[in-house]
């Protein structure tokens, strides 16, 4: 099993990276990868369920994901699979910084199939590509609430 974390401190509250990260519908427009997400609204409750589809190495791979836990808007952990014997969690932590801020910190752990086979798969691979793309989506989800929280404070300035 192997665990990749990426943290990154986001310029926007805390309310406004949760609604990122509960609207999964957006993944295609964070991640090269991601083609599409089937979802019945936001993430808000555990149990919930989405389907996402990616393109990897010219292949179409889907994922069936599962709301875990659920602590709005804290934490969110989800766990997916692709085929028997793959599996990964990832748990999305957010902590309320005192300046408006907010610390997001992202852990993916997976397990591939084939015992040692497998492993090695991930160490010359797989390990790498995993650690890119959640680079990629956590630096998504901070533009993406760095420019809804911006929006946000234009709307209210007076004479805006």
């Amino acid at each position: 099993m192997g665990t990749l974390r990426e943290a990154r401190v986001v310029d926007a509250p805390i309310a406004a990276v949760w609604e990122v990260l509960a609207d999964v519908s957006v993944l295609p427009e964070l991640s090269e990868s991601t083609t599409d997400v089937v979802v019945d609204g936001p993430l808000r409750e555990v149990g919930q369920r989405f389907r996402q589809t990616v393109r990897l190495a010219g292949r179409r791979w889907t994922s069936d994901w599962t709301v875990l836990e659920l602590d709005e808007p804290r934490r969110l952990v989800v766990d997916g699979s692709i085929a028997p014997g793959t599996g990964y969690r990832l748990a999305e932590d957010l902590e309320e910084l005192d300046d408006g801020r907010t610390r997001l910190t992202v852990s993916a752990t997976y397990e591939l199939p084939f015992g040692p086979l497998g492993r090695l798969a991930g160490r010359l691979g797989v390990e790498r590509r995993v650690a890119e793309e959640l680079a990629v989506v956590v630096r998504g989800v901070a533009a993406r609430a760095e420019a809804a929280a911006d929006a946000t404070a234009t709307r209210r300035r007076p004479g805006s």
